[in-house]
């Protein structure tokens, strides 16, 4: 089980990342809009993966699901293989367009800055705590007595505010400029949630 676990995180990463890779090749001047738009895709997965695997696993047990998503994986990634842009030509004109002063995006560079630092703290704790938070509800709500049906609402809940919340703030983002205040407001809705985890006295 973990090294399935492991084998996802590696496929997971290598797939988000070439993605947006792509995207960012295909679309130089839209980050906040690419980053929106492939976490939408996250927060779609996430959102309908654990409804659509609560009602197939209730129709037809442990496998169904499986091998469902393993069928749909399966043939996606051969269509994949197949319809990846070309992207030879779109990649050095771009780059040289670049300032050429600008400063690279690199390790050192961000753990030497506090500025530049801080944001991918402040996204790691936060990824953290959402993990912390995935890990613990579903035993939690089973403890509960809720049923796989509502474990799995429960997580469609977090994905469908996900899914519309990256589209209306990476289009904001883009179009304001201000990513700061959205930074400050998004920890302040996640700050909350730490609050309402129980058990609490009221």
């Amino acid at each position: 089980s973990y090294f399935r676990r492991f084998l996802e995180g590696l496929g997971t990463s290598m797939a988000w990342s070439s993605a947006l890779g792509i995207l960012m090749k295909i679309f130089p001047g839209q980050v906040a809009k690419n980053m929106s738009w492939t976490q939408t895709c996250f927060g779609l997965g996430y959102m309908l993966g654990p409804g659509v695997g609560a009602a197939l696993y209730e129709v037809g047990g442990f496998m169904l699901p499986f091998l469902v998503v393993g069928s749909i994986s399966t043939t996606l990634s051969i269509m994949l293989a197949f319809t990846i842009p070309d992207l030879s030509q779109a990649g050095p004109a771009e780059e040289d367009n670049t300032n050429a002063e600008q400063t690279q995006l690199r390790m050192r560079t961000i753990f030497s800055n506090f500025s530049l630092c801080l944001p991918f703290v402040d996204l790691f704790a936060a990824l953290c705590g959402n993990g912390m938070l995935e890990s613990m509800l579903e035993p939690h709500l089973k403890y509960a007595g809720a049923s796989t049906v509502d474990v799995g609402v429960s997580f469609l809940i977090f994905g469908c505010c996900y899914m519309l919340g990256n589209l209306l703030f990476g289009a904001a983002i883009d179009k304001l400029g201000q990513p700061v205040p959205f930074s400050l407001m998004g920890n302040s809705l996640f700050l909350i949630s730490f609050l309402f985890i129980g058990p609490l006295p009221f």
